[in-house]
């Protein structure tokens, strides 16, 4: 947090980037759901403000410097993923990779900034996949 050096108020820094416009959708999610679920997994405000650039939407990101690195990162596999992996695993497996009201499962995006999605589905003969991004 940095303090105005004319008002002496408290300001906070932000982490700015651009998404492109059509990523909007799958930023906000379903009524909001995935922008809410990122400002609380990784314990930050965004905002987006539409309009101000020519092939997307800025988006700002306020907290602490290292959970607006993360969510930031976050928001770039989710949208731009570098890297995407289907991860097979055994359908024993999956409510401890997801944890107890999905703990493990918000543990390992938070710390990884990777985004994951898991398959509830059979892929094969008692066999789930993890989606990696």
């Amino acid at each position: 947090m940095n303090v105005d050096q004319f008002t002496g108020a408290a300001t906070q820094t932000a982490t700015q980037f651009v998404i492109a416009q059509e990523k909007i959708g799958l930023l906000l999610g379903t009524g909001g759901k995935t922008f809410k679920r990122i400002g609380s997994l990784f314990k930050v405000h965004i905002h987006l403000t539409s309009g101000h650039h020519q092939s997307g939407e800025w988006v700002s990101i306020y907290g602490k410097e290292d959970d607006r690195a993360r969510a930031k990162e976050y928001i770039m596999s989710m949208c731009n993923p570098m890297v995407e992996e289907k991860i097979p695993y055994s359908a024993d497996l999956h409510e401890h990779l997801v944890g107890k009201g999905g703990k493990t499962h918000r543990y390992l995006e938070s710390n990884s900034s990777a985004v994951i999605t898991f398959s509830t589905a059979c892929t094969g003969p008692n066999e789930h996949t993890a989606h990696v991004r």
